[in-house]
């Protein structure tokens, strides 16, 4: 009798994220990928099913290393990856800096395995592909010089921290430059927690009362500034 789980394993190679960075690569900057579809919009079976999107370097790394099966997970990773380079090659970025960004990356094999490989973890981690839109919004800006790779990898781990339910109260603080919430609503608690944890707002202990209900504001930060400005702001 043959267990499952080695079953499983002959009809399936793990597939690491390692072993997708050189398609990565080689995706990112291919101006020949359709940039109008919405990938997130895309059912499971159509990231790889679909003989155009098979097409597409890191899709067909992600088949060729699947085998007879492709796991949801897989199907998940590729649908962000390819909604990530949609949003930078969508993105405001002039030619030489791709260029010398490009021949950064062939020139330094480490430098590739490692920024790219990050980014590859960073969309897999992701349970809302919406977040895959804001990382390529950072990674422009790295690209363009805006942020270095530290700060990448700094608001590249707040994204991973944030729910997207916080991102219209960010907004909201961001166009008035104070959050004003009362203490009945808990979503927005809730939020307000969050993001003074990530340091994104200052919320102070102060209280008021309005119509019989507690009150507070919240007072966005420069980081909160730029982390919505670079990240959100460019798809509102």
């Amino acid at each position: 009798m043959v267990e499952i789980g080695v079953e499983w394993k002959e009809m399936r190679e793990v597939i690491t994220m390692s072993d997708l960075v050189p398609s990565f690569k080689e995706t990112l900057f291919d101006t020949t990928i359709d940039m109008s579809i919405d990938y997130l919009e895309l059912g499971l079976d159509a990231v790889t099913d679909n003989e155009i999107i098979k097409q597409f370097p890191i899709v067909g790394s992600v088949v060729k290393l699947g085998k007879l099966a492709i796991a949801i997970r897989d199907r998940h990773l590729l649908k962000k990856t390819l909604e990530f380079i949609r949003t930078v090659n969508n993105g405001n970025i002039a030619l030489p800096k791709i260029e010398k960004y490009k021949s950064e990356l062939e020139s330094n094999p480490k430098k590739m395995e490692r920024e790219l490989e990050h980014v590859l973890i960073l969309l897999d981690n992701q349970i809302d592909g919406n977040k895959s839109r804001v990382l390529g919004h950072f990674f422009i800006a790295y690209i363009n010089g805006f942020f270095d790779w530290e700060d990448f990898s700094i608001f590249s781990e707040i994204l991973d921290r944030i729910s997207i339910h916080d991102f219209p109260f960010l907004g909201e603080a961001y166009q008035q430059d104070y959050l004003h919430v009362s203490t009945a609503n808990m979503l927005a608690i809730l939020s307000i927690q969050r993001l003074n944890g990530l340091g994104l707002i200052r919320s102070p202990d102060t209280k008021f009362i309005i119509d019989n209900t507690i009150n507070k504001n919240a007072q966005i930060t420069e980081l909160g500034k730029i982390f919505y400005s670079t990240g959100i702001e460019p798809d509102c």
